[in-house]
């Protein structure tokens, strides 16, 4: 928050998956599984700052609530492969 300030940010995306789905493993397999993960990107005049969260500490919700907070608008978007789940609770 305090480096998307500094550089004078005004807009972050928040995009989020919350499903089921491949999970891949470092042997290069996958499991399946619940899948959480959340990115934030603030752009603004060719600047862009990125933050990716996975599992418990994915919670979209919460990252939006900050960077709103912090003065940005922000936009959620859906990331899952199945659809969106955006009014089920996480």
């Amino acid at each position: 928050m305090a480096e998307a300030r500094a550089r004078g940010l005004k807009r972050a995306v928040v995009a989020w998956r919350e499903e089921f789905g491949p999970l891949p493993r470092p042997d290069g397999a996958a499991d399946y599984g619940r899948v959480r993960e959340t990115t934030a990107l603030a752009y603004d005049g060719g600047t862009i700052l990125r933050h990716h969260a996975t599992g418990e500490s994915a919670d979209r919700r919460a990252m939006a609530q900050a960077l709103a907070e912090a003065g940005l608008a922000v936009e959620s978007r859906c990331r899952n492969l199945t659809g969106d789940i955006g009014s089920r609770p996480s």
